[in-house]
């Protein structure tokens, strides 16, 4: 008997529902940026609705936080913490930097969330982390975004010294000593200043920084801050020379990870003299000085060691931001966080192999070289339109302002000249209109100082792709290469290395040789 075999219309398959949440996030409070929010929100929930199979898990933001630092964000971090529980299966985010504007963040959540198989889509860009081969373009983007945020405080900072230079700053925590009026001017504390005559008295008199916090502490006088006095404290107030009635302006700067530093002459200062009421005279702060320079010559610090390799304090952890340390086991040389070798328990970064660093930097130039065309010269391009275009725009407008003020005022002039107006009203708008020309002065120098900056990455960035443009693959580790290019290396606690070049560029490369702790 013959056999029948029945047809039946194949079914479709059913894809599973992505559950899916958005991340928005703002840097200030402002009425606008609250808009900017909200329109971010409303965006990604119609969004959602539209695409099939996605469900709208939740929306987390951030209002009025910076996008530097992961950890600061709880928005973020609830987001992240969700996504490990297994609520998330997809990310969604308006730009890279809405995500994060530091780049070693930004790679380390996408590879966090890439090993729990949750995507990231960045709308702007069109990068969906999913397909990782653009892993280099997300880096670059992401330096990018690193780029415009260290720009933004370039140019806060540029306010803040033009504000100095004209002789206005207000300390936003007043120094021990001092309270704030109500215009935000130092007053001096009646309480306080005993104290801190106290203990320039009590240097004199032959007592050590550790004697007088211990003194201090005993006697129940706590520090500005309620705290307990420590020998550096004493320190900082014995050389402050803000008891003699002197600000200084920029005594620390930001680096571009994002860390303070004292300025050892880094970033230019500004000296403020007689900014404030001193509480110290001349004389005896000299006096001071003279003890503290004297107590340096008889207990000298001991001299920094010379740099012997390649790698020296080149090598940063990404954890504890301690310098790595070269060492030998087993008959292989390594490279391991300071913190992690004392205590394995205080900083899990674990070493990592000499070799390792080679073929990651071999690795990432390469990539660099392979790129160039698509990636080296278009951000050439960009930074070249960013550095000229609007500030030189803005400089335009400026200077155009400046000849209509001017105008204004030989106009006025020429009026009182012809006694054609009061002199009490000419004296008025005389007065206006030079305070006018001085702000504009003033605006031109500070937009001539950013297109005329020394330090702009533009000349390096093309000088990185001239490099990439006349150098073959590498095979083998170049160590001058390396000093050429590369400012430092950050090595988190997955050893992934984030090589900071000195174009401002920050490009990561996963690493497997690492060695047990």
């Amino acid at each position: 008997m013959a056999s029948v075999t029945k047809l039946t219309k194949p079914q479709s398959k059913v894809q599973a529902t992505l559950q899916v949440a958005a991340y928005c996030r703002v840097s200030t409070n402002s009425d606008e940026q609250e808009d900017s929010l909200a329109n971010q929100q409303d965006h990604f929930k119609s969004y959602i609705q539209q695409q099939p199979n996605w469900l709208l898990h939740k929306i987390y933001y951030d209002n009025g936080i910076s996008g530097t630092k992961a950890q600061n964000r709880p928005g973020l971090q609830a987001l992240l913490k969700d996504c490990q529980n297994g609520q998330v299966d997809l990310v969604l985010t308006k730009s890279i930097s809405r995500f994060s504007r530091n780049t070693t963040d930004c790679l380390r959540i996408i590879r966090q969330l890439k090993q729990l198989d949750i995507p990231v889509i960045f709308e702007k860009e069109n990068i969906n982390t999913d397909s990782m081969d653009s892993e280099l373009i997300l880096s670059v983007l992401g330096s990018l975004a690193q780029d415009e945020s260290q720009s933004i405080a370039h140019n806060v900072r540029l306010g803040y010294q033009q504000r100095a230079s004209n002789g206005v700053f207000h300390y936003s925590l007043p120094p021990y000593g001092y309270q704030k009026d109500a215009n935000r001017d130092l007053i001096i504390d009646p309480i306080e200043r005993k104290v801190v005559l106290r203990i320039f008295n009590w240097t004199i008199e032959g007592k050590s920084p550790g004697q007088i916090a211990q003194t201090l502490n005993e006697q129940a006088i706590s520090t500005k801050r309620n705290g307990k006095w420590h020998d550096s404290t004493i320190r900082g107030i014995l050389q402050n020379t803000v008891y003699l009635g002197t600000t200084e302006f920029q005594k620390t700067f930001t680096d571009d990870e994002y860390h303070r530093h004292p300025n050892q002459g880094e970033q230019g200062k500004i000296i403020i003299e007689e900014h404030h009421p001193a509480i110290i005279d001349q004389a005896t702060f000299t006096q001071v000085q003279k003890i503290i320079m004297l107590k340096r010559k008889f207990y000298p610090q001991a001299k920094a060691k010379p740099q012997r390799h390649t790698f020296s304090r080149k090598i940063y952890c990404g954890n504890c931001q301690k310098l790595f340390k070269r060492q030998s086991r087993s008959g292989k040389v390594c490279w391991g966080c300071q913190t992690h070798i004392k205590s394995a328990k205080d900083c899990p970064v674990k070493s990592i192999r000499e070799d390792a660093l080679h073929l990651a930097f071999c690795t990432m130039v390469n990539k660099l070289i392979f790129s160039q065309k698509f990636l080296l010269e278009p951000l050439v391009e960009q930074l070249q339109a960013d550095q000229n275009q609007e500030q030189a725009a803005k400089l335009s407008q400026v200077e155009t302002e400046l000849k209509e003020a001017k105008d204004k005022q030989d106009n006025l002039q020429q009026l009182r000249k012809q006694e054609l107006i009061e002199k009490d009203f000419f004296t008025k708008q005389d007065a206006e209109l030079e305070q006018e020309i001085a702000n504009l002065q003033s605006e031109i120098e500070r937009l001539k100082q950013l297109l005329g900056d020394q330090n702009s990455k533009l000349p390096l960035t093309h000088e990185l792709l001239k490099l990439c443009q006349r150098s073959n693959y590498l095979t083998a580790f170049n160590a001058e290469l390396f000093e050429q290019i590369i400012e430092s290396i950050t090595v988190d606690q997955d050893h992934n290395l984030t090589f900071h070049l000195k174009c401002g560029l920050n490009l990561t490369e996963g690493s497997k040789h690492h060695v047990k702790a």
